[in-house]
């Protein structure tokens, strides 16, 4: 399929004048309009994106925490097997250097300032964990999380965590 990867459909007729509406502001409303824009041909500014939260992103918003530096509230890292999101941020331009996009802004902020996931482990008030290289489920408590994972949600009301 090599070949066709750099296929892309024909501009519509009159798509100039057409209008869009998302709903949601979250990762997927803000995919539909990077791909209306980028394969779709729509202009950008004909794109009206409506969210209940004043930020746009949903669960992958961002606030700016410096000169130049943002944090996400969900502080999700960004891993290499998320190809989906990667394809969608390859497309989307940098805001602050012509010619990159942000997903190449992404791997140079991650190549400059590494990311130990252990530090979500954190006890007295911010000190690692003595067992966060250690940390496991027992065989019992991973049956128990499948179980329950495959558990109709009837099933589901009126349980608690213990």
């Amino acid at each position: 399929m090599k070949q066709f990867d750099n296929v892309r459909a024909h501009k519509p007729e009159g798509i100039e004048e057409r209008k869009a509406y998302i709903v949601g502001g979250g990762i997927a409303g803000l995919a539909a309009a990077v791909f209306l824009i980028d394969d779709c041909y729509v202009p950008g500014e004909n794109i009206t994106i409506y969210d209940q939260l004043p930020v746009f992103g949903g669960s992958m918003d961002a606030a700016k925490i410096g000169e130049g530096q943002y944090t996400d509230r969900g502080e999700r890292e960004l891993e290499p097997y998320m190809e989906c999101l990667w394809y969608l941020c390859n497309k989307v331009p940098s805001l602050y250097t012509p010619g990159r996009t942000i997903t190449e802004e992404t791997v140079d902020v991650n190549k400059e300032d590494r990311i130990d996931a252990k530090a979500r482990l954190l006890v007295n008030r911010g000190q690692l964990w003595e067992g966060a290289n250690k940390f496991k489920m027992s065989p019992k408590f991973s049956r128990k999380m499948m179980d329950m994972i495959a558990m109709p949600e009837q099933k589901l009301d009126g349980m608690s965590i213990e």
